[in-house]
């Protein structure tokens, strides 16, 4: 991962432990000091991110429909119409970052 795929936030994998990305991670991201790994989108962190199960496999918050299957995920945005499918969004960090630059609010972990 590279410093600038992140924001404050952000939920990635550090070592084994899911962490929130905070300023200090960010800089030894920026010095390649570290590594962390993304983590992929699950149905048991989209519900813990605030997403509902609307249909099968399909889960929505807002605007954002998120698509699970066996071989991939797929990611859309529902308004306006027609669907936008975003095939490069696979991690949480990245799911968390659209949702942002499309609500201005944060997508965290629920309680």
């Amino acid at each position: 991962m590279k410093a600038r795929e992140v924001r404050l936030g952000n939920l990635v994998i550090d070592g084994h432990d899911m962490e929130k990305v905070n300023a200090r991670m960010i800089a030894m991201l920026a010095g390649n000091h570290a590594d962390f790994d993304p983590i992929p989108i699950n149905k048991e962190l989209l519900t813990q991110l605030g997403f509902e199960n609307v249909f099968d496999e399909n889960y929505q918050a807002g605007k954002i429909v998120v698509e699970l299957n066996e071989k991939c995920t797929y990611v859309y945005v529902v308004c306006p119409m027609p669907w936008i499918e975003l095939e490069h969004i696979k991690y949480v960090h990245q799911l968390q970052n659209l949702y942002f630059a499309l609500t201005g609010e944060e997508l965290t972990l629920k309680p």
